[in-house]
């Protein structure tokens, strides 16, 4: 029966939080988004705070408990493993949750997994707010042709979100290439001039970095900027909701059983070895961040995502 009304009052919750995304996305002004968005969170902190009160007057065989689920961070070819899993690692830490890894050492050759570790509103927080800013990244690098810019502005956007030309050409002539899906072999050189061309005539700045580079850079900014945003969130947090040494110890109770659990799990974990950088783009790494600025924290519009395993 407890467990019952828990679920019911774990939904409520969830549907109060996604009316207010769902409000942030649609409004065009930023101001009032950014505030929309801050209040769905804060709903997620006072809804932990009070399952914990609540608890706090059960037997200890009522209480919630912290639960345990798989999600695949990105999948096999993916140069972005490092990236992703410091972003979900971010998001995770954010929503009192703690994971760990599966197939980070070996790159892009296996697909990235985690095990997330919390209690359930945070898990399903976790994976409604990762899935999100996963699919905000994806678009910021892969933007779509605008029909009201001109053709060569079209090119000089999407050469700038790193892109390959040949995936430029798909994006530009998507009918041409549906009926005979193979790029010219002359198209690296014609875009090449056009952006050229263009650069010149409007005195924008011409990028020569590999597309390879751009890409992971820009991911770096993202990440960092979005870390940035909810550690910002954590301490407006801090000072209006928390504050009080019994609410500050119930919520370290909770993250303590967490952690139990976790290493009750994997008795033997280890540090994962981290990659070096490689080469880094300045310019990149500012456009990430700008786009880590834009990212929506938590909205839905991307619904229908995924939803982690029960492990």
């Amino acid at each position: 029966m407890i467990e019952a009304e828990d679920r019911e009052r774990r939904a409520k919750k969830l549907r109060q939080i996604k009316v207010l995304l769902d409000k942030a996305d649609a409004t065009g002004f930023t101001e009032e988004a950014d505030a929309l968005r801050q209040k769905a969170d804060d709903l997620m902190l006072a809804y932990a705070i009070s399952e914990a009160e609540l608890d706090a007057t059960r037997r200890p065989e009522q209480r919630t408990k912290p639960e345990r689920r798989r999600i695949v961070v990105c999948g096999v070819n993916n140069d972005l493993h490092r990236e992703f899993g410091d972003l979900i690692s971010i998001v995770a830490a954010h929503a009192r949750c703690r994971i760990v890894y599966h197939g980070l050492d070996h790159n892009s050759i296996m697909p990235l997994e985690v095990t997330v570790f919390g209690f359930p509103a945070d898990l399903d927080y976790v994976d409604m707010l990762f899935t999100s800013l996963r699919l905000q990244m994806a678009t910021e690098l892969e933007p779509k042709p605008d029909p009201n810019k001109s053709f060569e502005e079209n090119v000089a956007i999407l050469k700038e979100s790193g892109l390959k030309w040949q995936r430029v050409y798909e994006l530009l002539y998507p009918e041409d290439y549906a009926r005979e899906p193979v790029v010219p072999k002359s198209v690296g050189v014609r875009f090449t001039k056009t952006y050229t061309d263009y650069c010149e005539r409007t005195g924008r700045p011409r990028m020569r970095t590999s597309p390879k580079t751009y890409v992971r850079n820009f991911a770096l900014g993202y990440v960092s900027r979005v870390a940035d945003r909810l550690r910002q969130i954590r301490h407006h947090q801090q000072e209006t909701h928390v504050g009080g040494t019994g609410t500050d110890l119930m919520l370290r109770d909770r993250a303590q059983e967490v952690a139990d659990l976790m290493h009750e799990t994997f008795p033997e974990l280890s540090s994962a070895k981290r990659r070096k950088l490689g080469k880094l783009d300045h310019g990149a790494i500012e456009m990430g961040r700008a786009a880590g600025a834009r990212a929506d924290l938590g909205q839905t519009r991307v619904g229908g995502g995924r939803k982690g395993l029960n492990a």
